[in-house]
């Protein structure tokens, strides 16, 4: 974190209720969290909050259809926006680093870069393939 970072109680409560999540919450999620456990914070404050920590790179935020998603998580990685369940989960596979070389032999600077997939979760695509076709009734 940098220097010009001050800690308040709110601030920690948003990274600790962020990082307590695996289901990347938007803005909108954690603060009923934390309002729902008795917190006096705004929804302004956990914007800000997030904002703030997505610059600091102690947190992410994901673009995707809707309203934005966070992560606590910040290591490399992808994920995926469900169609069928909405959800936002993980992708385990490896961070593709020729994907930034490419770039940076276009000319950019890049640091890394952010893949979103949409399409259906691991879960949903599995119940998909598991439901029997309804011409077979």
């Amino acid at each position: 974190m940098s220097k010009e970072w001050r800690w308040t109680r709110q601030r920690k409560k948003v990274l600790e209720a962020l990082g307590a999540r695996y289901d990347h919450p938007t803005a909108e999620e954690l603060y009923g969290e934390l309002r729902t456990k008795g917190e006096p914070i705004s929804l302004a404050t956990v914007y800000r909050t997030l904002r703030s920590l997505e610059q600091e790179e102690a947190a992410q935020a994901l673009h995707g259809p809707g309203a934005d998603r966070f992560d606590a998580r910040t290591d490399p990685h992808y994920h995926i926006t469900c169609d069928a369940c909405g959800r936002t989960v993980d992708l385990e596979m490896a961070y593709q680093s020729t994907v930034d070389a490419a770039a940076r032999n276009a000319g950019a600077q890049v640091r890394r870069h952010l893949l979103l997939f949409c399409g259906r979760c691991p879960d949903c695509a599995q119940a998909e393939r598991s439901e029997p076709d309804a011409q077979d009734d």
